[in-house]
């Protein structure tokens, strides 16, 4: 819609720079057919979230770390453990973190951990983080949770942006940071899906002032509704019915 072009499994496996040391594109492969290529570019954004340190050692191999890649576990149980049209939040778990309960397509929604973790594309919930969640779901609900009412669970990785004084992944921060290399490539790293908005519109205006040649169309983030906004009130209505 907005002239993107987007291409699935392709590697990026290097980035290629002009004569002055700058970013002039990347080399590609395509990870199915095994095909490599290369497409030139003014500019580079790295916005790569858990494999972003990936991206930066392509440009400069010395450079530091700056992402911790964070495990979130979720799990989804039967709807009679969430009353209907309403949630529940513990603010603080027996570890200092933060757990809630939501109704949720016919189920009760129950998270999150929060876990160092590999780098993976399938990362997967550990034994012990589900028996975490169950654990801190029978200190505050009325009706034993088990293994057994659990219908589903799923690990996702979040890209926490590192903080020196900081180890444990709940005390890193959830803002984002936007980074330029020597060779100007810029870095939009960390946040979370609420920030994803200021991220886009933060990476496109330090783009362009970068790089003047380029388009000076403001960022339209701001302006351009998400897929179903139009029908936003039919949406909604269908939804909170169900609920």
């Amino acid at each position: 819609q907005s002239g993107a072009t987007v291409a699935n499994y392709i590697l990026v496996t290097a980035i290629l720079k002009d004569n002055k040391g700058n970013v002039a594109g990347v080399k590609v492969q395509d990870t199915q057919t095994g095909e490599a290529w290369e497409i030139k570019a003014k500019a580079i954004v790295n916005a790569t979230g858990p494999f972003t340190d990936g991206i930066r050692h392509l440009d400069n191999p010395d450079v530091q770390n700056i992402c911790v890649p964070a495990a979130g576990v979720h799990v989804v149980l039967p709807d009679h453990f969430s009353p209907n049209r309403m949630g529940l939040i513990v603010p603080k778990t027996t570890d200092g973190r933060v757990l809630f309960y939501l109704p949720w397509e016919n189920g009760t929604l129950a998270g999150t951990t929060d876990s160092e973790s590999d780098i993976t594309m399938l990362p997967s919930p550990t034994k012990e983080e589900i028996q975490f969640i169950l654990n801190e779901s029978n200190r505050y609900l009325n009706a034993t949770v088990t293994e057994d009412d659990i219908r589903s669970a799923w690990s996702g990785i979040r890209p926490l942006v590192k903080d020196p004084r900081h180890t444990n992944t709940a005390q890193i921060s959830r803002e984002h940071v936007l980074e330029v290399s020597d060779s100007k490539m810029v870095t939009i790293a960390g946040g979370k899906w609420t920030t994803y908005r200021r991220m886009a519109q933060d990476a496109i205006d330090k783009v362009q002032e970068l790089f003047p040649d380029l388009s000076q169309k403001k960022c339209s983030t701001r302006f351009m509704q998400l897929v179903g906004a139009d029908r936003i009130g039919e949406v909604c209505n269908q939804k909170f019915d169900r609920i």
